[in-house]
């Protein structure tokens, strides 16, 4: 690896034991950003996007099961300690999920939260981190915020929330910044102002960027690079200009033309169980190419894809 590559994660598999059997929510997923990368994890729900981001942020249940590495600055997460772990989350990286009022402290008023943050890690009195969240607060959009600053979660709207969230990474500067589905709860007006907001952040910010989406669009407007992801593995990667404009696998292609024009076209057929997987291709049930060998041989990554018709 070079000194400008920022994250690597390297054949990560994230297993949880049930009484049906181990449901393997991502295997040997291998991806690499260097610094100021944007990159998109794109799929299906249940494809196992969510949980590559929630294993590099060491956020997994204690019974899951993972191996492989994740190297951040060329240091592996996975071995760390708890307490190591908690001074890399925020300071180093940082994660906007898809629905902020579940990470957002209910109990606190938003401006108190943004405080606090900005209180540890810059080090500044109650009363300057104040002044600081008003202005962060400022910068993220949202208005009349010293009159915010005093509000709960609850009394916000989800795109506010959203905000909020966004405020909060401005004032961590993170070097790394996840984002799992930003938009998906929004209206579309919102979502567009939310990719701006993140569009500017990012590039404000010069940080790396990962985002976690189903929408290829969401994927276009915030990222250069793509990894589409189904049923637990990496089956393509590329440019995003590339991926999605002269799609490889035939997965990603179906995922393209689905939403394609101004009437959605579901993919036939559904994600498998993450428990009971075909064999051969995991796409292959869902798949109008497929032959005799995509059922029955697990193909390999060649060239960026995982097909044995490419």
């Amino acid at each position: 690896m070079t000194r400008n590559v920022l994250l690597h994660i390297e054949s990560l598999s994230v297993r949880f034991p049930t009484p049906e059997g181990p449901v393997r929510a991502a295997e040997r997923v291998t991806l690499t950003l260097e610094k100021g990368d944007s990159c998109c994890l794109v799929g299906e729900s249940g494809c196992g996007k969510t949980m590559v981001a929630m294993a590099v942020m060491r956020l997994l249940p204690s019974n899951a099961l993972i191996s492989g590495r994740i190297l951040f600055k060329g240091r592996d997460l996975l071995p760390l300690s708890e307490r190591s772990m908690r001074a890399v989350r925020g300071r180093d990286i940082a994660m906007i999920f898809e629905q902020p009022t579940a990470y957002l402290n209910p109990v606190f008023t938003i401006g108190d939260q943004i405080a606090e943050t900005v209180r540890i890690r810059d080090g500044l009195s109650r009363r300057n981190a104040k002044a600081k969240a008003i202005d962060l607060l400022h910068r993220a959009g949202i208005p009349s915020p010293d009159d915010r600053c005093r509000q709960y979660p609850h009394q916000l709207s989800g795109g506010m929330n959203q905000r909020v969230m966004i405020a909060m990474v401005l004032a961590l500067k993170p070097a790394l910044l996840i984002a799992d589905e930003p938009t998906t709860a929004l209206d579309a007006t919102v979502q567009c102002r939310i990719i701006d907001l993140l569009k500017r952040t990012v590039a404000e910010l010069g940080t790396t960027f990962l985002l976690i989406t189903h929408d290829y669009e969401t994927a276009s407007a915030l990222c250069t690079n793509a990894a589409v992801m189904y049923a637990g593995q990496i089956v393509e990667t590329g440019s995003v200009k590339r991926v999605f404009a002269d799609p490889g696998h035939p997965y990603t292609r179906a995922m393209v033309n689905a939403l394609r024009g101004d009437v959605p076209r579901p993919i036939p057929g559904r994600v498998p169980s993450l428990c009971h997987l075909p064999c051969g291709c995991r796409f292959h049930p869902r798949c109008s190419e497929a032959d005799v060998r995509c059922r029955v041989e697990a193909p390999a990554m060649e060239n960026r894809i995982r097909c044995h018709l490419n």
